[in-house]
């Protein structure tokens, strides 16, 4: 048996991106909507106590770091020295400094027992005012607090219970009842007894196990030989594919009462338990303002929410203080070395931001200054290459970001378009292309309807725009335009059922009028008879 063992050595070589620590700090600050920022700065001002709030610059004007505040100042200093003629500093008087800055950065972003009533009542007004927010409770919630009310045994309870509990957000009931009456040791017509129960509670038509249930359970009230429980009951199914006529037909009765009991089903909710799990609304601060100043459209960054950060005076004092220790000198550079990472890295994201803010407002002038005017179309990569940054980083920019311009508050997001490209060289974005083809729609033959394949022929030679039909299709269904085949069926039966009316109309006018026509030939011949004797 031979056994071969070979032994390779290979070098390779391969380049890899390696981001440094302050360039991934900036990404992920130009990331951040205003209120984590907010919240981040919060954070690193109670951490670091080299950073501090620059309460004397008001008027938007940022105070300049100093140059010992600057990381790369502090490592170009090869040495540090340990003395000095004019001075003699001990180590108890530079620790008792250090406390002195802690101590005095405590006190001013923690609370803590021996803070002053001001701070206290500030507080405590904070607590009432979150105690106070009220919470919309869940569906789950209300249906337990009618339970009481049914007066029903504890085993029926927990029957009730059980089912309540597997009622989904729609308000429908997904769990069998089979499985529940399995799952209480209980028969099957116990569990659709106190099903029933809870099917009469708040809100009308909770706890249906099928759409058909759900409307019938909503139309109780009205008569059961009512149209439209009639036709929830035995043809729902035609009433979803509009086939009116068919329903009228089967029914024997007229298309008219048909549309009528079709308002009265789409009057109902299908969805009972929705309203319970509405979200509560939630605000949001535009980080871009757009003024319209004498025509011309100038962009603001709202920055009121950012604290205004700069490096401790008391940090920079100390740092150049001669006697400090190795640990103790490593310990400031690191401190004063993030506060002005965090602070330069704020400063970098709002340029980027008022740089694209600034783009997006220039490219999209006639969207904000016509009420009916149309967005162009606009992408990452062309403000990118416009204001000379990589795509990804528009992308951070404008990402969770929101814009207050004349016509509403809007996502950056909103203003980004991707847009189909013309024969003649322009480019129309998906929403003008759904609006030429609604006004295509509205002026077809009803009798012979236009189909998808037809506009997208109609567009390429109009407009110079190709378009796949199925693109035409998604885009007509995102408008809610049924298809050609479907348009020409109502257009079918909208017309029967107005020549139907009409006939009806003229039937009953030639039944008035033979009822009241005066019988001439009988008075006649009774003239004549009156004559002759």
């Amino acid at each position: 048996m031979n056994i071969g063992i070979n032994l390779d050595h290979q070098v390779n070589t391969s380049q890899q991106l390696n981001l440094a620590p302050q360039l991934l700090q900036w990404l992920r600050l130009l990331q951040l909507p205003t209120t984590e920022l907010t919240a981040i700065v919060q954070t690193e001002l109670e951490k670091n106590p080299a950073l501090e709030l620059d309460s004397s610059n008001a008027d938007g004007n940022e105070a300049p770091v100093e140059d010992s505040a600057n990381p790369d100042s502090l490592e170009a200093e090869t040495t540090v020295p340990l003395s000095s003629p004019d001075t003699k500093d001990t180590d108890k008087e530079k620790y008792e400094l250090l406390a002195e800055i802690n101590e005095q950065w405590n006190l001013d972003t923690t609370h803590s027992p021996g803070r002053n009533s001001q701070d206290s009542d500030t507080e405590e007004k904070q607590r009432y005012i979150i105690d106070s927010i009220t919470s919309t409770p869940s569906l789950h919630e209300h249906l337990l607090k009618q339970l009481p009310r049914t007066g029903m045994s504890q085993q029926n309870i927990n029957i009730a219970e059980l089912i309540i509990g597997s009622i989904d957000e729609k308000g429908y009931l997904s769990l069998p009842i089979e499985n529940i009456a399995s799952a209480t040791g209980s028969e099957t017509k116990q569990v659709e007894k106190i099903l029933a129960m809870i099917q009469s509670f708040d809100p009308v038509g909770v706890a249906a196990r099928d759409l058909r249930e759900c409307l019938l359970l909503q139309l109780q009230s009205c008569d059961e030989t009512s149209l439209a429980r009639k036709i929830v009951g035995e043809h729902l199914e035609l009433l979803a594919r509009k086939q009116h006529t068919e329903i009228a037909r089967i029914l024997d009765v007229d298309v008219d009462d048909i549309m009528e009991a079709q308002q009265i089903i789409i009057s109902l909710n299908p969805a009972p338990g929705s309203k319970f799990s509405e979200k509560a609304p939630e605000y949001v601060n535009a980080d871009v303002i757009v003024h319209n100043i004498d025509g011309t459209y100038v962009t603001e960054l709202n920055d009121t929410h950012i604290p205004r950060l700069r490096i401790s005076a008391s940090c920079q004092q100390l740092i150049n203080k001669p006697g400090l220790k190795p640990d103790e000198s490593s310990y400031l550079r690191n401190k004063i070395r993030s506060a002005s990472f965090l602070i330069q890295g704020i400063r970098q994201r709002q340029a980027t931001l008022q740089k694209v803010a600034e783009q997006v407002v220039s490219l999209q002038q006639d969207y904000l200054s016509n009420p009916t005017g149309e967005m162009k179309p606009l992408t990452m990569a062309k403000v990118a290459a416009i204001i000379g940054v990589h795509e990804t980083t528009v992308s951070r920019a404008i990402s969770s970001k929101y814009i207050r311009t004349p016509r509403g508050l809007f996502e950056m997001k909103h203003f980004f378009r991707a847009g189909y490209r013309c024969a003649d060289g322009s480019a129309m974005t998906p929403e003008t292309v759904k609006n030429m083809i609604s006004e295509l729609i509205e002026k077809e033959n009803p009798v012979s309807p236009l189909k998808d394949i037809t506009i997208a022929r109609i567009l390429e030679k109009k407009d110079g725009l190709r378009l796949a039909r199925r693109t035409i299709a998604k885009y007509r269904e995102e408008i809610s335009i049924p298809s050609s085949k479907e348009r020409r069926r109502q257009t079918i039966v909208s017309t029967a059922a107005h020549k139907a009316k009409r006939d009806s109309e003229l039937n009953e006018k030639h039944d008035i009028g033979m009822n009241t026509r005066k019988p001439e030939v009988p008075f006649a011949s009774e003239s004549i008879q009156s004559a002759v004797a």
